[in-house]
């Protein structure tokens, strides 16, 4: 049996074209870590509007189309799910108690 260190000292040997194949290689073998919602998609986004319709009622106009225009003034590239979960806990801060409780409750009904 090889081990991981004779596997290593192989992998050093490789063109760089090789490694690039054995990456993807690798990458491709990657099982998705997130499991799936017991709730349909719909149900989810149905939930999830209603949760941010509450949120604007709250918001003056001025406000939202602040909102608006951020969203709309930068093109982000996708997170990675640690990415995602970094930038969920930084919005989870700036909310009060009680939007967190609403989008919450939206999404674990």
């Amino acid at each position: 049996m090889t081990t991981l260190n004779e596997v290593i000292q192989l992998v050093d040997r490789l063109s760089p074209q090789d490694r690039h194949r054995l990456r993807d290689y690798i990458d491709g073998q990657e099982k998705p870590i997130i499991p799936p919602h017991p709730m349909p998609v719909e149900e989810r986004i149905r939930r999830f509007n209603e949760a941010a319709t509450a949120i604007r009622e709250d918001m003056m106009q001025e406000e939202l189309d602040r909102v608006i225009a951020d969203m709309n003034a930068e093109y982000i590239e996708p997170l990675d799910i640690e990415g995602l979960m970094n930038a969920l806990q930084e919005i989870r801060e700036g909310m009060t108690s009680e939007e967190f409780a609403i989008i919450e409750k939206a999404m674990n009904d």
